[in-house]
């Protein structure tokens, strides 16, 4: 919500639970939900300080060069992009995914995205998952849209419905793999954006002979879209 002020979101893994901090979600490599942004394991975490076991204090990448305060290096206008330092040593790796044991971190600076102005939702579905792999290359390998993921009419069913009762009714509707694929657009050209990446895609499914729909059984598009821009709900 913090970020949607300023217009940017960060890319947001399925569900995460609510209780869980935003910086221990991408410190632990939790993976996010749109491939094309995911470019290692490291993502979006950028620089970071950590109190090593010992008790000392150390800061990374450009955070660490200036040797001054977060708050100073804000006032002369420095951000904490560059994550390697000093050379091409890139210190944050010894603790992303070490759940505390090198040293506990108190902050990270992470890579925001552009908040799309507009967003579109496409569903393939398929009862073999193997049918939908081919295709999901093909479109990663284009860069086309953002979200991106594969889910089973089981996982799928139980994230768009409460009780176990809704959550059977549902799976019943749907096939067994469903493919779940959103288009943005951002400031610039955001109609034209979504319109040239729906053709391609539209192109991509025939050549691979899938079909690409607007809606899945038993849901509209708008809570999809829902499900995958927050937290998950309580209890997880």
């Amino acid at each position: 919500p913090e970020l949607v002020k300023e217009g940017l979101r960060l890319p947001m893994p399925l569900l995460p639970r609510a209780s869980k901090s935003v910086m221990t979600s991408c410190i632990e490599r939790e993976p996010h939900l749109i491939p094309k942004y995911h470019w290692e394991m490291a993502e979006p975490v950028r620089c970071l300080e950590v109190v090593w076991g010992n008790g000392d204090k150390f800061t990374t990448g450009d955070a660490g060069t200036a040797n001054l305060s977060l708050e100073r290096q804000w006032e002369l206008g420095l951000s904490q992009v560059e994550p390697y330092g000093p050379g091409q040593v890139d210190f944050m790796r010894f603790v992303q995914g070490a759940q505390g044991t090198m040293g506990i971190v108190t902050w990270v600076s992470l890579k925001c995205e552009v908040l799309p102005q507009l967003q579109k939702l496409f569903f393939i579905q398929s009862e073999k998952i193997d049918d939908l792999f081919d295709f999901t290359y093909r479109v990663l390998r284009f860069r086309c849209g953002d979200e991106l993921l594969l889910l089973n009419n089981s996982n799928l069913a139980s994230i768009l419905r409460g009780g176990p009762d809704q959550v059977r009714a549902l799976r019943k509707k749907l096939p067994q793999w469903m493919l779940i694929l959103c288009v943005a657009g951002y400031d610039t050209l955001p109609k034209e954006r979504v319109a040239f990446q729906e053709g391609d895609i539209r192109d991509m499914t025939q050549q691979f002979g899938l079909r690409l729909e607007p809606a899945i059984p038993g849901a509209v598009d708008s809570q999809v879209l829902e499900v995958l821009s927050r937290s998950s709900r309580k209890p997880y």
